[in-house]
């Protein structure tokens, strides 16, 4: 185990492309999630140094790393445990590509500069990058879309706009259908305007919820 924690990048990618070859790996998609992974025990993870992070054996290369185990956002419901966050990039065919451990108080998007970054090294930056990550910004977007990267990332639905979604296919209506009639578009307008209605309804009565619950404001 000390002898692949010391060479564990120099093996992955040498596997990977090895792999890749041999199976005629498909990588024009690549997905790309994160899990948690907790401990059954009471105390995070103390640093060693003034850095806060821990140096691994000798045989395993001595490198420094972060402090692991840490509390955070439990995917699994057991935010009291200490945890690990991994991140997995598979195929569409489901191949694993590359794995990834972050601390446990990792926040799944700001991993991915660094995943984007390390794909690119094995020759992956042409590929469309697929994520399920939920609070996504505009800087975290700019830095997918840096080097004319392309990608397709989910977000929970009450933050798209009703409005703003329903523009974008109308427009897109408009580019396949040049000659919609009038009622087309009136029947368009009468759908945004019952579809923003019901998004502004379930905003509501989310934030309703919230409030009635103990500490909600």
């Amino acid at each position: 185990m000390d002898f692949l924690e010391a060479n564990q990048d120099v093996l992955e990618e040498a596997i990977y492309f090895r792999t890749a070859d041999l199976l005629n790996l498909d990588v024009e998609l690549v997905f790309y999630d994160t899990t948690s992974l907790h401990f059954e025990i009471d105390e995070e993870d103390e640093g060693d140094g003034s850095d806060g992070g821990v140096c691994g054996s000798l045989a395993a290369g001595s490198k420094r790393y972060t402090t692991p185990r840490e509390r955070g956002h439990s995917k699994n419901g057991r935010c009291d445990a200490p945890q690990i966050v991994i991140g997995l990039a598979v195929t569409r065919d489901d191949f694993p590509l590359r794995h990834w451990i972050f601390p446990g108080n990792t926040v799944d998007v700001t991993t991915l500069q660094r995943v984007k970054e390390e794909l690119k090294g094995w020759r992956l930056n042409r590929c469309v990058f697929v994520g399920d990550v939920g609070r996504v910004s505009k800087d975290h977007l700019a830095q997918l879309a840096r080097g004319g990267g392309r990608y397709i990332v989910c977000m929970p639905i009450h933050r798209i706009h009703a409005h703003v979604a329903l523009t974008v296919l109308a427009l897109l209506l408009e580019r396949v259908d040049g000659h919609a009639c009038a009622d087309t578009w009136r029947n368009i307008r009468d759908d945004l305007k019952q579809i923003t209605r019901a998004f502004a309804k379930l905003q509501r009565q989310r934030l309703a919820g919230h409030r009635a619950r103990p500490g909600g404001r």
